[in-house]
Parts: C-alpha cells; structure tokens; sequence
C-alpha cells in the first residue's frame, strides 16, 4: 500500500490524504443520517473586545449559515476525488483543480439545497389554542352561568373536548353553539352568536 503511495506525485499524493478522511467522516454523518442520528459539529468562540458597526447586516446570517462543517466537508471530499479523477486520465493538473472546484461547490450546494428542502417538509403540530377565538363551537357539556362546562373545538386538526365559562354570564345548553371570545388560564369563554 506504501508503494501505491509513493509512486504518486506529491500533488496527487496530498488530494488522496485529503480525500480518505473527508470521505471516512462523509460516512460516517450519511450513516449518523440515515439512523436518525446527530452529528453536528458546534464551534464557540469567545473574545474579550469591541466590536462596533454601522452596517445594517439583516440576512447575513443565511449565507454563513451556508458554509456548515457538513458544507465544507461535502466539497472537500468532492473536489479532491474530482480532481484525482481527471489527473488519473491525464488532464493537466490546472484544469484538473478547477473542474475539482466546481464539481466541489456543485455537489455542496445540491446537498445544501437538498436538505433545504427537507427541512422545509417539517411541520409543528403543537396545537395553538388562541387561533380558534372567534370560533363557532357546540357546547359538549352544559356551561352554567357561573362556573364550567365543556365545549367541542377544533384545534390543530382534531376535535377536543375543552373547559369553558360564560364569558357574558349566560348559560348554555348542550348542542347549542356559541362563539369563542378568548382563552385565559387553560379555559375558554364562550358567548352568544
């Protein structure tokens, strides 16, 4: 194995010590994605000076978020087997570099895409009980005068059964429909339509 090594010209030599690990870790995270797994890398840094700026930097964020550990590694990995490839079927080393570069940035910015659109598929069922005030509800359970009754609503997508009180000191019978006027404290206050 040592042979195959030495045999190579130091460039070509430097791409495969770059491209082994980098394709080792690349692995290893599709693996750790794959299961279900987490393998981010987080970085603090702490410093002890000033910064002062008056430029407004509103949507900065967006494009260093672009340059992850996972962004940098992909095109690592891609640039140096890319390049590798065309040395070994005798394309000049130069052209060989910037067909690595694009084919590095290209496959990153698929898989950075890629993942974009994925993450966009999450959704977050976590019900909101305050979107449905001004909502038309039937009354499931009496709601007196003064004191609880129950009330079916929908919220987040399914039907739930929920506290409720007068909101104007009305009572309301079962399977009557009553109007949702707020949320305080885990209960509804209904009132007439």
């Amino acid at each position: 194995m040592l042979e195959f090594f030495e045999a190579m010209e130091p460039f070509t030599r430097t791409l495969w010590y770059i491209a082994t690990p980098a394709t080792f870790v690349f692995v290893i995270f599709f693996f750790f994605t794959l299961i279900g797994g987490d393998a981010d890398v987080d970085v603090d840094v702490d410093t002890d000076g000033d910064i002062n700026s008056d430029a407004e930097v509103e949507n900065s964020h967006s494009f260093f978020k672009m340059f992850s550990f996972k962004f940098i590694l992909n095109f690592i990995m891609v640039f140096a087997w890319a390049t590798i490839f065309c040395m070994e079927n005798g394309i000049p080393n130069i052209f060989a570099v910037i067909f690595g570069i694009a084919s590095g940035f290209t496959f990153a910015w698929i898989i950075a895409w890629t993942l974009k659109m994925l993450l966009r598929l999450q959704s977050d069922n976590t019900p909101n009980y305050r979107d449905v005030i001004g909502q038309t509800v039937e009354i499931y359970l009496t709601v007196p005068s003064e004191g609880r009754g129950s009330i079916k609503v929908i919220v987040g997508g399914s039907i739930q059964v929920m506290d409720a009180t007068s909101f104007s000191g009305a009572e309301f019978k079962t399977k009557e429909r009553a109007m949702i006027v707020d949320y305080v404290n885990g209960i509804y206050l209904v009132d007439s339509l």
